[in-house]
């Protein structure tokens, strides 16, 4: 039937199509980010907010394996990196381009090219030291986002990370004699992180039922026209 359906010929071409598919597409990723995203993120935040928040002082009587957030400031090194970052990574623009229903049509996507390093030392509020492991992927959160503009480059460019003297809260993993391996990083107390990650889930319900219902609206669109003929 609905083979049939997308299958018929016009003679204003295949217009109609395209919102058809452009709208059966965004039903599934709305019901992928509500059914699914929503849930894994509120989960994901009843997690952060039940994890241990221990003081610079309780580091060394924790147990190896113990996952927390730490809280620590960044070192004002002798020397930053672009745009006075003291810890980042840097994405470059990708552009990918499809064809679906006929109709070529470009999207952009930053993605991640040289990682950041694969530790930073922080200092704790008692003066000591935290050494933090930094996994390629992992996520930086409230973080400053910088677009190179200069105009030698072939791609476009932006850097992410971190700037010196700031307190990041460090979701991760204690490993032993001040050591932790990092799950994420965000820019603020722990309180702030942990308000941050509840709110996720909300963002998700308001984002796919937004995207729902563009998505439902092109389909009665993409209807209307095929029957019109167009």
């Amino acid at each position: 039937m609905w083979r049939s359906f997308l299958g018929r010929r016009s003679r204003g071409g295949g217009f109609s199509v395209v919102l058809l598919i452009f709208g059966v597409f965004g039903c599934i990723s709305t019901a992928a980010m509500v059914f699914l995203g929503a849930p894994l993120a509120w989960g994901q935040a009843r997690k952060v907010a039940a994890l241990p928040q221990p003081a610079a002082n309780a580091l060394a009587t924790l147990t190896p394996g113990t996952e927390a957030l730490f809280t620590a400031q960044l070192p004002a090194p002798e020397e930053t990196g672009p745009f006075g970052l003291a810890l980042y990574y840097v994405e470059v623009l990708q552009e990918a381009q499809s064809s679906e229903g006929g109709t070529p049509s470009r999207s952009q996507t930053w993605v991640r090219e040289s990682p950041s390093p694969a530790a930073v030392t922080l200092r704790l509020s008692d003066g000591g030291q935290l050494r933090v492991q930094l996994p390629q992927q992992v996520a930086f959160y409230n973080a400053q986002r910088q677009e190179s503009l200069a105009d030698t480059e072939e791609r476009a460019m932006r850097y992410v990370g971190y700037l010196p003297l700031q307190t990041l809260t460090v979701h991760g993993t204690w490993e032993s004699d001040g050591v932790v391996t990092a799950e994420a990083l965000y820019a603020g107390s722990a309180a702030a992180y942990v308000d941050y990650r509840q709110s996720q889930p909300g963002t998700a319900l308001v984002t796919g039922g937004f995207c729902g219902g563009v998505a439902l609206l092109l389909l009665a669109v993409g209807v209307v026209l095929r029957f019109l003929g167009k």
